[in-house]
C-alpha cells in the first residue's frame, strides 16, 4: 500500500463524514480498508466479487476502534464500518496490481476480489465505471491505495 495514506474518506475541508453501514465480515474472507464490499445474503461484509459491475457496493473504513491502519486487515466476524459513496466524494481505495493509471479521471471498476482494476470502456459491453483516479500511479507488482472521485455513473444501488 502506498506510504502517507492514512485514512479512506478522503474529502474536501467542511464534508466531514459520509453515511456508512455496519456489519459483521463473513468467515473466510480477507477484507483490507479501501476494499469494495458489498452484503451477502446473510447481510454480511465480503469482498465485492463480481468484475466490471456496480450493484450494493460499499468502501471498507479502517478500523479505528481497534487502531487500526489503511494497511491492517479487518477481523473477520468483527462488526466494522463502510462507507456509502455518493458521487463527487473522495476516497483512498485498493487498486490491483498491474494497473498503470497514467492520467486523472482514468475509469475504475471492481476487479472482483475487493480491489479496483482499470475500466475496459468504449466497447459493445464496457465495464460499469464506479470511480475515476484522482492520480496517477502505476501500481508494478503491490496492490496500492490510489485517491479516486465517486463517478457520477457509478450505479451505486446502496445510496439510493
Amino acid at each position: 500500500m502506498a506510504v502517507g495514506k492514512n485514512v479512506i474518506f478522503s474529502a474536501a475541508v467542511g464534508k466531514v463524514c459520509p453515511s456508512q453501514e455496519e456489519a459483521k465480515i463473513k468467515s473466510g474472507e480477507t477484507v483490507k480498508p479501501g476494499y469494495l464490499v458489498t452484503k451477502d445474503s446473510n447481510g454480511e461484509f465480503i469482498a465485492h466479487d463480481t468484475a466490471g459491475v456496480g450493484g450494493d457496493w460499499f468502501v471498507a473504513d479502517l478500523d479505528s476502534i481497534g487502531q487500526g491502519d489503511a494497511t491492517t486487515a479487518l477481523t473477520v466476524g468483527d462488526t466494522v464500518q463502510a462507507f456509502i459513496p455518493v458521487p463527487g466524494d473522495f476516497y483512498n481505495v485498493v487498486v490491483a496490481t498491474s494497473q498503470n493509471i497514467t492520467q486523472k479521471g482514468l475509469a475504475l471498476t471492481s476487479n472482483g476480489d475487493g480491489t479496483l482494476k482499470l475500466a475496459t470502456t468504449g466497447t459493445a459491453t464496457p465495464d460499469v465505471t464506479l470511480f475515476l483516479a484522482d492520480e496517477v500511479v502505476n501500481t508494478g507488482g503491490t496492490a496500492q491505495l490510489v485517491r479516486v472521485r465517486v463517478a457520477s455513473s457509478s450505479a451505486n444501488k446502496a445510496s439510493a
